[in-house]
C-alpha cells in the first residue's frame, strides 16, 4: 500500500487530488495537511512514499517546506 501526504491550503485541491489518485490506484493511503505546521506534525508519523505540496502556501513557500520535510524525515 502506498502512502501519500497531500499538503495544500485549499481543501478542494487536496480532496480532488485524493479522488483522482484513488480512481487510478486502489491500494493507497492518504493523509491531508492544510498548512506547514500540520505537515510537520504528520511527516514523521509514517514513511511517506509521496508528499505533494502546494507551491504557494500562505506564510511559507512550498519549496521551503519540502526542504524542511526532507531535513526532518
Amino acid at each position: 500500500m502506498w502512502s501519500v501526504l497531500l499538503v495544500d491550503d485549499y481543501a478542494v485541491v487536496r480532496r480532488g487530488l485524493a479522488q483522482i489518485l484513488r480512481e487510478e490506484f486502489q491500494l493507497i493511503f492518504f493523509s491531508e495537511a492544510a498548512n506547514r505546521v500540520e505537515a510537520l506534525v504528520l511527516a514523521p508519523i509514517r514513511a511517506w512514499d509521496l508528499i505533494i505540496v502546494g507551491v504557494n502556501l500562505p506564510g511559507w513557500e512550498g519549496l521551503g517546506l519540502l526542504q524542511e520535510l526532507r531535513a526532518t524525515c
